[in-house]
C-alpha cells in the first residue's frame, strides 16, 4: 500500500505521468480517487507490463518521501474552490509549476487549513500560487428593495448593461430576496458594487414601490374599458402599475416609478375606488311613449337634468326595443 498522500504525484498533473507510464508498459493502473478510503493501488495487464509499471511507481512514492515536506496556511473556505479550479484544474497547474501536491480539504468540513507537500525549496513558489488563485475572484453581496431589480436590469438588459460595461467578466445573480451576489476578478467586482451601490442610491431617493389594497370586484373599473382608464394614469404619471390576474383573487395593487408618479397615480386609483364605491345602479319604470319627452328635442331635455345630475349617467332603452326601464347609475346621493 502507498499513502494516499502520494498519489498526485503518481498520477502528475493532469494525469500525465500515469498515462505516460500506462502508454509503455500496456499496463492499466488503478488509482483510488481522491474521495475514496482506499489505499490500494491495483495495476492489471501483462505479467512484464505489471511487473515495470508496479516497479515505477514504487521508484516514485520512494524518491517523493525521500524529499517531500508537507506546509499549511490558512485560507477563508469560500475561496476553496477557486484553488481547485474546474475539474481540479486549479491544482494540476500548482502541481506541473513547482512539483508541489495541494490538498483542499472537502466541501464539508469546516476547514480552512489548506495543505501543500513538496519539495522544500518549491513550497515557497507553490504558497504563492495558491494565494494567486485564491484572490483571484472575490464575491461580493449588495442587498437592496427586490423591486429595484427591474430598474437595474431594465429592459432587455440594457440598463445593466450600461451600469456593469464588462459585465462578462463578472457573474452577477439577482436573489428574489433582494440580495444581489457578484462574483469576478477583484477589481471588475469592485467596480460594479460601486456602480450598483450609486444606481440603488439614486432609486431610493427618487423611486418607490408602493402596493394598495383594492377589492378584486373592482379591479375592472380602475383598468377601465379596454384598459383606457389604466393607460391613462401610467402616461399622465409615468409609472407602472401591476394589477393581479382575477384567477390570483388578490385584493394588491403594485405601482413603482417615480415618488411624485407614485403618489399621482394612488390618489387617482384610490378616487376611481371611492366613487365607484359610492356609486349606486337604479332602474326606474316610465313607459317608453314618455322617453322622447324626457330626452327632449336633440337631447335638450336630458341634458338639463344631466347639468343638475352631473354625476349620474342616464341610459334609455333603445327605441326599438319594448321597454319601460330607465337606468340611473352614478353618485348614490344624486341617483335616489
Amino acid at each position: 500500500m502507498i499513502p494516499r498522500v502520494y498519489y498526485p504525484f503518481i498520477r502528475g498533473p493532469f494525469n500525465e505521468t500515469i498515462d505516460e507510464l500506462a502508454s509503455k508498459t500496456g499496463a492499466k493502473i488503478n488509482i483510488p480517487p481522491p474521495t475514496a478510503s482506499s489505499e490500494v493501488i491495483v495495476i492489471t495487464g501483462e505479467k512484464e507490463g505489471v511487473h515495470h509499471a508496479a516497479a515505477a511507481v514504487r521508484q516514485i512514492y520512494e524518491n517523493m518521501k525521500a524529499i517531500v515536506k508537507p506546509v499549511t496556511c490558512q485560507v477563508t473556505r469560500a475561496q476553496h474552490r477557486y484553488v481547485v479550479g474546474p475539474q481540479r484544474r486549479g491544482l494540476a497547474e500548482i502541481l506541473k509549476a513547482t512539483g508541489v501536491s495541494v490538498e483542499v480539504p472537502p466541501e464539508e468540513e469546516d476547514s480552512d487549513t489548506i495543505t501543500l507537500r513538496g519539495d522544500p525549496t518549491k513550497l515557497g513558489e507553490a504558497l504563492a500560487m495558491v494565494y494567486a488563485k485564491a484572490s483571484s475572484v472575490i464575491t461580493a453581496e449588495i442587498t437592496c428593495d427586490p423591486w429595484m431589480h427591474k430598474f437595474l436590469i431594465g429592459p432587455k438588459g440594457a440598463t445593466l448593461e450600461n451600469l456593469v460595461p464588462n459585465k462578462d467578466k463578472v457573474q452577477i445573480g439577482f436573489e428574489q430576496d433582494g440580495l444581489i451576489y457578484l462574483e469576478g476578478a477583484p477589481e471588475e467586482v469592485k467596480k460594479a458594487q460601486m456602480s450598483l451601490g450609486c444606481e440603488i442610491k439614486r432609486l431610493t431617493e427618487k423611486m418607490s414601490s408602493e402596493t394598495i389594497k383594492v377589492s378584486p370586484s373592482l379591479h375592472r373599473h380602475v383598468i377601465g374599458r379596454g384598459g383606457a382608464l389604466i393607460s391613462k394614469i401610467k402616461d399622465e404619471t409615468g409609472v407602472q402599475i401591476s394589477i393581479p390576474n382575477e384567477q390570483t383573487n388578490s385584493d394588491e395593487i403594485k405601482i413603482e416609478g417615480n415618488k411624485e408618479g407614485v403618489k399621482k397615480a394612488i390618489e387617482e386609483i384610490t378616487e376611481i375606488v371611492k366613487r365607484i364605491e359610492n356609486e349606486k345602479s337604479r332602474d326606474i319604470l316610465i313607459e317608453q311613449r314618455f322617453h322622447k319627452q324626457l330626452i327632449g328635442a336633440k337631447g335638450e331635455t336630458v341634458q338639463k337634468l344631466r347639468e343638475q345630475f352631473p354625476s349620474v349617467i342616464f341610459s334609455f332603452p333603445d327605441p326599438g326595443k319594448k321597454s319601460d326601464i330607465v337606468n340611473l347609475r352614478g353618485d348614490r346621493v344624486e341617483v335616489d
